[in-house]
């Protein structure tokens, strides 16, 4: 395929996706194999690990499944997709590495750093098509957004430049709070970043901040309570798995302060009424 016609058969797919998905789908389009419309598609092979539980991961995956089936690529019959789910649990993630590493396959899509970061050690020489990662020049993932470098592409989030305007849009919306909690998994590198840009923000906005750690589901009881007791006049969420995992469940209703202003990063949060 002539170099303007793969970059016709990537747009077209594109147009039919959600951005995130959307690029997901151009980086493994970027791995299959090239052939001319008239010509029967070539077989590709592909895994997807993520951090999440399937349920958290329903609405990208259909959509990239469909953004392939549009440019010819149908499961069950030219292509074959590894699905591997960690269920929120850091601990599982090497393991689902290697067992994709271990198979012939054409790339791989990731879903965050720790999910990246596996597959970049366990298989250096495989393409990797990462999706909603934070600050991955930071993090040694890659060497710059234009030149990535390796065998690593895809996209940031960039929720690391996002903390401070974060706050800012909290402070703007409820002016009268002036202790803001603030949750955060200390397992996060990315979060240390946010919390420090959120700290220098809190000192110009004479805001009082309390830091509240979450790293697995079991310190959530713990933490939601002394949130609760801080008195805090409004909760800003740092962008995490388990706290999709908690609005999903309708989790956040119950732990947070009645009534409290809240601000979520992720925007499923959101979606999901967290």
């Amino acid at each position: 395929m002539r170099s303007r016609e793969l970059i016709t058969f990537v747009n077209d797919a594109l147009t039919r996706l959600s951005r995130p998905a959307a690029m997901i789908l151009a980086g493994v389009l970027s791995i299959a194999p090239a052939c001319s419309d008239e010509a029967k598609k070539a077989s590709i092979h592909i895994g997807v690990i993520s951090f999440a539980e399937p349920q958290l991961r329903t609405d990208l995956d259909q959509a990239l499944i469909r953004g392939l089936r549009a440019q010819g690529y149908v499961e069950g019959a030219n292509l074959t997709i590894e699905w591997r789910y960690a269920d929120g649990d850091r601990i599982r993630v090497p393991q689902l590495a290697r067992d994709l590493a271990g198979m012939k396959l054409d790339g791989v899509v990731t879903t965050c750093t720790p999910t990246t970061r596996a597959m970049a050690t366990v298989a250096p020489g495989m393409p990797i098509i990462m999706a909603g990662v934070s600050d991955p020049i930071g993090q040694g993932l890659i060497t710059s957004y234009r030149h990535p470098g390796g065998t690593i592409t895809g996209t940031a989030t960039q929720f690391e430049d996002m903390a401070a305007k974060l706050l800012q849009l909290l402070h703007e919306t409820v002016p009268n709070a002036t202790s803001i909690a603030v949750l955060f998994n200390p397992n996060n590198s990315v979060h240390k970043v946010f919390l420090r840009d959120i700290e220098n923000a809190a000192g110009l906005l004479d805001l009082k901040l309390g830091k509240f750690s979450i790293g697995k589901l079991d310190d959530i009881d713990g933490a939601f309570g002394e949130m609760r007791s801080s008195g805090a006049d409004a909760v800003l969420v740092c962008p995490m798995i388990l706290f999709c995992s908690i609005c999903d469940a309708g989790s956040s209703r119950i732990w947070m302060p009645p009534n409290c202003p809240r601000c979520l990063a992720c925007a499923r949060q959101s979606m999901t009424g967290g």
